[in-house]
């Protein structure tokens, strides 16, 4: 199994919220201190709260950690992950640490303890100013996790969010895991940048209809190139041809399955929405 099929969800999004971290602050690889602003700015899972179970007030280490970053230039466009040699040290060390603790996920907790082990990173010294070692971290992840706190693994049905897409309009998940696959609620044509909808032209929302699906998918730990089934819901069929032609130039040689079919209306007075079913 690939290192990266071991981490759970949580740890997932901890470090694609360290790449985006690292984009932001105009590097090109992750260090280690991204990878603890992502255990920080995820919120939820056994690594932000042994922090708060040791006397550690996230919200001051944040704020510590992006005063002592200094920014290089301007954001980077970077959709690879890549990480520092440190970093790599760090997600080996949470690997061996999960190895050792019999457990076979990759878990929040198991990232922050590897974070205190790795005395050559600068995420290590940060945690040391605020009295947090090793032994300490150790000693909590090792707790049995609460319902709060517990990281469920793949099998699990658990709903999935992306920050780079507008929000949900209605009481409904963007994304849903169940097992081995994401499955994609219908996306609209919203910008990212003024949530609201793509009105200067059909195909200028076609695409961003399939930009919000790309980025969703890919924060939900899947791509385009794992989709096996699209819905499509257009509100003229007679603009199938002109979404047609736009659609393929996202899937390639391969493309998923599809169903196609002419509503009364969307919302918003959306022309066009896509829903997904993807492997994870």
């Amino acid at each position: 199994m690939e290192l990266w099929q071991r981490f759970t969800h949580r740890a997932r999004r901890s470090i694609l919220i360290a790449h985006e971290e690292s984009v932001r602050m105009g590097r090109e690889l992750i260090g280690s201190e991204h990878l603890l602003l992502g255990l920080i700015r995820l919120d939820e899972g056994m690594g932000v709260k042994t922090l708060r179970a040791l006397d550690v007030n996230p919200d001051q280490l944040l704020a510590e950690l992006r005063s002592t970053m200094a920014r290089r230039g301007e954001e980077v466009e970077s959709r690879e992950i890549s990480f520092t040699p440190e970093a790599q040290r760090v997600l080996q060390t949470a690997y061996a640490t999960s190895q050792e603790m019999g457990d076979p996920h990759i878990r929040t907790g198991h990232i922050l303890l590897a974070l205190a082990r790795e005395e050559r990173c600068t995420a290590h010294d940060v945690l040391a100013r605020h009295g947090v070692d090793t032994r300490a971290v150790r000693a909590a992840v090792s707790r049995p996790a609460d319902s709060s706190a517990a990281e469920p693994p793949a099998a699990c049905r658990e709903a999935l969010t992306s920050d780079r897409i507008p929000p949900a309009v209605g009481p409904y998940s963007q994304a849903v895991r169940a097992g081995d696959f994401v499955f994609c609620s219908g996306v609209i044509g919203l910008s990212p940048k003024t949530k609201e909808l793509v009105q200067s032209s059909f195909e200028d929302e076609v695409r961003q209809v399939m930009d919000n699906l790309r980025a969703l998918l890919e924060d939900c730990d899947s791509s385009l190139d794992l989709v096996v089934k699209t819905t499509v819901f257009l509100a003229d069929i007679a603009q199938f041809p002109v979404f047609n032609e736009i659609y393929a130039e996202y899937f390639g040689d391969a493309p998923p399955a599809r169903s196609t079919v002419q509503v009364a209306a969307l919302p918003l007075d959306a022309r066009l929405e896509v829903e997904a079913i993807a492997l994870a």
